[in-house]
């Protein structure tokens, strides 16, 4: 399994995730509970549950 972190502002926003299953990305619970907290891409919206993609890696918005 490969894991990155993924950071807004150099603060971590969640982990990206790849296995023998595809990609998962996860906002850190922390991170959702901050003031004003920012999604990492336009199609990844700010909830709890996990986002999986059995083929293709997320599109991420890099600033």
């Amino acid at each position: 399994m490969r894991k990155a972190e993924v950071k807004i502002n150099d603060t971590l926003a969640g982990w990206l995730t790849q296995d023998e299953n595809g990609y998962n990305f996860t906002y850190d619970k922390k991170y959702l509970g901050s003031n004003n907290p920012e999604p990492v891409s336009l199609t990844l919206s700010l909830q709890e549950d996990p986002f999986l993609s059995v083929k293709f890696c997320f599109h991420f918005l890099m600033v």
